[in-house]
């Protein structure tokens, strides 16, 4: 019986269909989805893209509203820490006991001094002055070097306090004057007049024997210096040339004090010179005698 070594594609079929071919040798054409197929292939997806998880719609809601609440959650914390920094309290230096260099550095280079109230702050103030003139040589020098060091950053905060305690000690006094009576407003201009005299005297460590009609002549007998000098250099003193004085010496309150005080403190300022100076608070016109 003649053997057939040809081989039969019917019975080959199946093996090369599972191999991915045909029977003449070509490449099977396979089904999408199948192992080896162009289809399968054209849609394999990466192995990264196979391990992500498919969220619903309820866990993506939930996964926005903790974003939310994470973010919500950081801005109460940033408001809190702003808070705390500005209400914190203060710790002042006891100015009878702590080093010298110590309550300076706070009352002049401390931008918290000027959250104290100014009644605290003119207390520090005096004490500080009160114990710098006691001061021995060893405390002389380190106040002195202490001075040295004071440059860039650390000077424009000193000047800033000093103004700060200027303006709010000018503006306590232009709040209580809105209020007073005509009628009574040269007295309450001489009172702070008086106040100031002796406070001046305090800080500077300078003890007059003067009654207070005595310190009220000084002071009216200066300011009509200060008058005839202004006039001798620049002629008459018109409303133009009181405008400018004004001005000018309102420049600080202008900058730090709100428009309320500044106008406060301008009508105070106007209404004490013209008393000094002999002239009617409301008018300007020389006073009765």
């Amino acid at each position: 019986m003649p053997i057939n070594d040809e081989p039969n594609p019917t019975k080959l079929r199946p093996l090369l269909e599972e191999i991915g071919m045909t029977a003449d040798g070509a490449p099977a054409p396979g089904k999408p989805g199948d192992r080896g197929a162009p289809g399968a292939r054209g849609k394999a997806k990466s192995p990264r893209a196979a391990r992500a998880p498919v969220l619903s719609d309820a866990q993506r809601r939930r996964l926005s509203m903790a974003a939310g609440l994470t973010m919500a959650l950081a801005g109460v914390l940033a408001g809190s820490l702003i808070a705390w920094r500005s209400f914190r309290p203060i710790r002042v230096p006891d100015v009878a006991r702590a080093p010298v260099p110590d309550t300076l550095g706070f009352a002049l280079l401390d931008a918290n001094f000027n959250r104290l109230p100014l009644e605290e702050r003119m207390r520090l103030v005096l004490g500080l002055a009160e114990r710098m003139r006691a001061m021995n040589a060893g405390d002389s020098a380190l106040v002195a070097a202490f001075a040295a060091g004071i440059r860039g950053e650390a000077r424009r905060q000193l000047e800033e306090n000093v103004r700060r305690l200027g303006i709010d000690f000018m503006t306590s006094y232009a709040k209580q004057y809105a209020d007073v009576p005509e009628q009574e407003r040269a007295t309450f201009i001489e009172s702070a007049m008086l106040e100031w005299m002796k406070l001046g005297e305090q800080l500077a460590g300078i003890e007059r024997d003067l009654t207070d009609e005595e310190r009220l002549e000084r002071a009216k007998a200066q300011s009509e210096r200060d008058t005839r000098r202004a006039r001798a250099a620049r002629g008459q003193l018109t409303n133009e040339g009181a405008t400018a004085f004004m001005q000018q010496m309102q420049s600080d309150v202008n900058q730090y004090a709100s428009p309320n005080d500044r106008a406060r403190t301008a009508r105070f300022m106007r209404d004490m010179t013209r008393h000094l100076r002999g002239r009617d608070i409301t008018t300007n016109q020389p006073a009765r005698r």
